[in-house]
């Protein structure tokens, strides 16, 4: 190819559902990537994005793989902004979160790449402090999980009270569809992804990275967005309880990163409350099972992938965080608890 301005169509399936009368044919975008090529966007009608590469610089060759992959980060992440900015709609956020499936698996192995990427790199470095951002970050999602559970947990008791806690876990109804319940559950799908950035914190320090933390974050994003894309109402629980857990671990973590010296019955409290987590989501998918296998004729709201990826999570998690348990606060008089007198002792003198 020669050098100059040239421009092609992306015919890779640039459709995004429109919710909420949102139907403006005036609304453009424009992005470069690395100064090589710009992707413009437009609104068209009601239900598709046109995508256009103008390619400006290439060395003689087409990278259509990267255009392609260009264009699709982009589609996802305006499909996202509408989402967030236009009104919640469930299906719209179900067709988003079914397209991330593989970029998804993606993320998380760029993810996995590149937290020991930098752990290498930092093997004969400095830690950085990094004390601001943390507070920041810290405060923002325990800020934002004491919201997303006050905001669903109205929906989550109605729903138990008006029709029986199976119901929460059979079928698909407010919790999934509302406009403040729904819109809060697709909110906490979503925010696996940024969740990542904890790592990133983690190595920057220089931190002791276990394997139990980046694994959960992984495999937690896929099971998420899997679930929601795909009608398992069981999933509720796993957001709901998961609110309420991070609304107290992010404040704890927020206290630690101000450097407020806190007693380790806290985050002992907080890991139990973690285990009791997963033993409710253990007992809700087994009662769920058990309906699936003695009511073939009934249409609940599970799917074989879906169920599976969360059986396979829970119980791995279940396990990873009873063995966590018993190193940090049992065997030998508890890890947590030997740290914390010697931090006490060395202040003293």
């Amino acid at each position: 190819m020669a050098h100059g301005v040239t421009a092609m169509e992306i015919a890779c399936g640039v459709t995004a559902e429109s919710h909420n009368g949102f139907t403006s044919s005036a609304y453009h975008a424009n992005v470069f990537f690395d100064g090589r090529f710009l992707i413009q966007a437009a609104r068209r009608g009601a239900s598709r994005w046109h995508v256009r590469v103008n390619v400006t610089q290439f060395g003689g060759f087409c990278a259509a793989n990267s255009l392609i992959l260009n264009a699709s980060f982009f589609r996802y992440t305006m499909g996202l902004l509408e989402l967030l900015t236009t009104g919640y709609e469930f299906e719209a956020a179900k067709k988003w979160c079914a397209g991330m499936e593989y970029p998804l698996i993606m993320i998380s192995f760029a993810y996995v790449v590149t937290i020991w990427s930098i752990k290498f790199f930092m093997a004969d470095r400095k830690p950085f402090d990094l004390q601001r951002p943390l507070n920041i970050w810290n405060a923002g999602l325990a800020i934002f999980s004491i919201f997303g559970f006050i905001r669903l947990t109205p929906t989550f008791l109605g729903e138990i009270l008006n029709k029986g806690i199976q119901s929460t876990y059979t079928t698909i109804g407010p919790l999934q569809e509302d406009n403040v319940a729904g819109y809060w559950t697709f909110l906490w799908v979503f925010s696996k992804i940024p969740e990542l950035v904890d790592t990133i914190f983690i190595v920057l320090r220089k931190k002791p990275l276990m394997f139990m933390h980046w694994y959960h974050h992984a495999l937690t994003g896929y099971f998420s967005f899997v679930n929601y894309s795909t009608n398992n109402a069981y999933m509720i629980w796993v957001v709901w309880i998961n609110y309420f857990i991070h609304s107290f671990m992010y404040s704890y973590y927020m206290l630690r990163s101000f450097r407020f010296r806190v007693p380790p019955q806290v985050a002992q409290l907080i890991t139990g409350a973690q285990i009791v987590q997963f033993l409710i989501t253990h007992a809700v998918m087994a009662h769920l099972a058990i309906l699936v296998l003695t009511h073939p004729g009934n249409d609940f709201a599970v799917t074989f992938k879906g169920f599976f990826i969360g059986a396979f999570m829970e119980i791995t998690y279940l396990m990873l965080w009873f063995q966590f348990y018993h190193k940090s606060y049992i065997a030998n008089g508890g890890k947590k608890y030997n740290d914390h007198q010697a931090a006490v002792k060395g202040k003293k003198q």
